[in-house]
């Protein structure tokens, strides 16, 4: 597993993520006319404990956030904890 980082217009493939140098994250959407993904998102915003994701609209789009601290329930190999 891989994560892509992106700070100050730097991306990066990461087998590991230093989650000290990040205070929160966004799950980046596909389009949710898609009756698949939707659900998928579902599944996926289900995993976290209730009250951590937010969720917002920018430009029309539905974006998904949430602390750093909580990746590791997406990506417990990347994410082992705040390094």
């Amino acid at each position: 597993t891989v994560v892509f980082a992106m700070q100050n217009r730097n991306t990066q493939l990461l087998q590991h993520l230093k989650t000290s140098s990040f205070r929160n994250f966004i799950l980046f959407p596909l389009p949710s006319s898609d009756k698949e993904y939707r659900e998928y998102m579902q599944e996926v915003c289900a995993r976290f404990p209730s009250g951590v994701l937010r969720a917002t609209t920018q430009n029309g789009i539905e974006l998904v956030s949430g602390p750093v601290s909580a990746l590791a329930t997406l990506f417990p190999n990347t994410t082992p904890g705040n390094q």
